[in-house]
C-alpha cells in the first residue's frame, strides 16, 4: 500500500469520531426546504460539478463558511455528489470541493442522513457560500484501494465451503475486509484455503462485474440472491453479480445459473473486472458473537507484500537452517516472535509455523546430542584425572560448554562417584557470561573441614557471579572470563589450604 493511502487511512480513522452530525431536527428542516441529494454520480469515476446548498456546523445553518468559527469541522450539503457516503460496511470517500484557486475544502467524512449527504471537513483556504458552483473531486488512489473491496468481501468469501451460511455485517477499509456470517465452529485450514483458491480462481478469470438496479421484490426471488440480514435495501435496488450479466428479474426468476455464481444486494462501489482485484488472502478468523463467524482477508498491494514477506520468511528459515548451533536459537526465537506478529494468509503461516517447529526440532535435537556429549566428556575427564592421580584431593578445570550451568554438573556427578571434590568453570567469552560449579564429597562435610557455598563465595569474589546450592554442591552463573585462570587458582588453593588446616 503506497503511503500516501496509508496516510488518508489514519485520516479516515481520526475522523470518524469527528462528531459533526445531523439530528432529527436538523432534518426536518432540511426537508422543508432542500431536496435530497442526487448521489448518483458516487458509481462513477469522473469529478463533477455541484451547487452548495447548505453548510452546517452546531446544530446551525449558515450562508457562508465564512460565519463558522475558524479551525473547526463542519458539514457541507450540495445538490448531488460522486462521494460515497458510509454505509453498509464500507468507508466513505475524501477529497475536496472547490472553486479553481480561489476556494478549496477538504472532505474528511461523508454520512447519508435520509438522503441527505452531508460532506465533513474544513476549509484550507477561501471561503464557500450557498448557490456556489463547486468541483467535486474524490480521492481516487483511496477510492481505488477501496473499490475492489467490497466485491472481494462478497459471497465467493464462504458460498463453497459454507454454503448454509448466511452474510451477517461487513467491513470495508483501504487496508482490510471482514465478513461476518452465521456458522457455529471454527472454519479448518483446509476449507479456508479452499476460500482463497476459489476467490484467485475468480480473479485470475478476469471475470466482468455486473450491477443494475432492478425492483427490490423481483431482485429478491432470484435464486442465490445473497443479503445482509437485519440490513434494510432501497427500491430500486442494486445487484451486483459476478461473470453473468443482470438481466431483468423476469428472465432470470428459476434460472439455475445464479448458485453458480455471486450475486447480491449491495449499495457500495465496485470494481468493472475481478483482475483489478490481484490477489486475496485471507489473514485471520474469529468469532464475537456466538453462532457467527468472522474471516479477515486482504488484497491488491496489500496481499502482494503479505505475500513476498512470507515467501522472504522462507527463505529465513533456511538461512537460519544453515547457521551454527550457538546462533541458532537467538534467531529462531526472534522468528517465532515475528511470525506470530505477522499479517499474513493465514494457511502460509501455519505452513511456516510447522517448517519453523521442524528447524526448532532439530536444533533441540542437536543441541541435547551435544549436551549429552558434554556431560560425558566432563565426566570422562574428571575419572580420567583421579585415575591417574590417585593422591588428589581435587579437580579443578575449564569446559567450553557455552557457560551451561546444567552441563557442568556433570563434574558434580562424577566428583560424587569417587568421593572426590571438584570445581569447575565454563566461560562463555562470546555472551560476556558463563557459569561455574564445584562438589565437596560427604566426608568432608562431615569433618566441617568444608562445604560448596563458603568455598564458592571465596571463588566469586575473585571471578564474579551469583549463585548458591546445598552443602554439598553449589552452582553460580555470571563470572569474568578474564579472571576465570586466576579463579582456577584460587580455588584449587582455597580447598587445599582448608583440608591442610583441619
Amino acid at each position: 500500500m503506497s503511503a500516501h493511502v496509508q496516510s488518508k487511512t489514519d485520516d479516515i480513522q481520526q475522523a470518524a469520531s469527528a462528531g459533526v452530525k445531523l439530528n432529527a431536527e436538523d432534518v426536518t428542516l432540511l426537508k422543508a426546504s432542500l431536496a435530497k441529494t442526487d448521489d448518483s454520480f458516487k458509481y462513477s469515476t469522473a469529478d463533477i460539478k455541484a451547487t452548495v446548498k447548505s453548510i452546517y456546523h452546531d446544530s446551525k445553518f449558515f450562508m457562508s463558511t465564512s460565519e463558522v468559527p475558524a479551525g473547526v469541522s463542519f458539514g457541507v450539503i450540495l445538490d448531488k455528489t460522486n462521494f460515497y457516503a458510509g454505509a453498509g460496511g464500507q468507508e466513505w470517500d475524501t477529497g475536496s470541493l472547490s472553486i479553481e484557486e480561489t476556494a478549496s475544502f477538504e472532505v474528511e467524512n461523508v454520512q447519508v442522513y435520509e438522503g441527505y449527504i452531508l460532506h465533513v471537513g474544513s476549509m484550507k483556504n477561501g471561503d464557500l457560500k450557498i448557490g456556489d458552483e463547486v468541483k467535486a473531486s474524490y480521492d481516487k488512489d483511496l477510492s481505488a484501494s477501496i473499490t475492489p473491496e467490497p466485491t472481494s468481501s462478497s459471497r465467493h468469501f464462504e458460498r463453497f465451503s459454507v454454503p448454509r451460511s448466511k452474510a451477517k455485517g461487513s467491513l470495508v477499509t483501504p487496508l482490510k475486509i471482514r465478513l461476518d456470517f452465521s456458522h457455529d465452529k471454527a472454519i479448518a485450514l483446509d476449507d479456508l484455503a479452499k476460500i482463497e483458491n476459489i476467490c484467485n480462481e475468480w480473479i485470475q478469470r478476469a471475470a466482468a462485474v455486473f450491477a443494475e438496479e432492478i425492483p427490490l421484490k423481483e431482485a429478491q426471488q432470484i435464486p442465490g440472491m445473497e443479503s445482509v440480514s437485519g440490513e434494510t435495501y432501497p427500491d430500486p435496488v442494486r445487484v451486483v453479480s459476478i461473470g453473468i450479466p443482470v438481466e431483468s428479474a423476469a428472465v432470470v426468476q428459476g434460472d439455475r445459473k445464479w448458485p453458480s455464481t455471486s450475486i447480491e444486494l449491495c449499495c457500495g462501489t465496485h470494481i468493472e473486472n475481478t483482475e483489478s482485484i490481484a490477489q486475496l488472502i485471507v489473514t485471520g478468523q474469529g468469532s464475537g458473537v456466538k453462532g457467527v463467524r468472522r474471516i479477515s482477508a486482504v488484497t491488491g498491494d496489500v496481499a502482494r507484500c503479505a505475500t513476498v514477506w512470507a515467501d522472504g520468511f522462507r527463505l529465513r528459515l533456511a538461512s537460519i537452517a544453515r547457521m551454527e548451533a550457538k546462533d541458532k536459537a537467538a534467531a529462531m526465537k526472534l522468528a517465532t516472535s515475528d511470525l506470530a506478529k505477522s499479517d499474513i494468509s493465514l494457511i502460509r503461516r501455519s505452513e511456516l509455523a510447522v517448517e519453523l517447529q521442524e528447524l526448532q526440532k532439530a536444533v533441540a535435537e542437536v543441541q541435547k546430542a551435544k549436551a549429552s556429549s558434554d556431560r560425558q566428556m566432563i565426566q570422562d575427564e574428571v575419572k580420567g584425572f583421579f585415575a591417574a592421580n590417585t593422591n588428589e584431593a581435587v579437580y579443578v578445570g575449564t569446559f567450553d560448554v557455552d557457560g551451561d550451568a546444567k552441563i557442568l554438573s556433570a563434574a558434580a556427578t562424577a566428583g560424587k562417584a569417587l568421593g572426590k571434590a571438584t570445581y569447575v568453570f565454563g566461560p562463555n567469552v562470546e555472551g560476556g557470561r558463563g557459569a561455574h560449579a564445584n562438589f565437596v564429597p560427604r566426608d568432608v562435610l562431615d569433618k566441617k573441614i568444608s562445604d560448596a557455598r563458603s568455598w564458592m563465595a571465596e571463588v566469586s569474589a575473585v571471578v564474579g557471579g551469583k549463585g548458591g546450592g546445598k552443602l554439598d554442591s553449589a552452582v553460580a552463573v555470571g563470572l569474568a572470563t578474564d579472571k576465570v585462570d586466576e579463579a582456577v587458582k584460587i580455588a584449587k588453593q582455597v580447598y587445599m589450604s582448608r583440608l591442610e588446616g583441619q
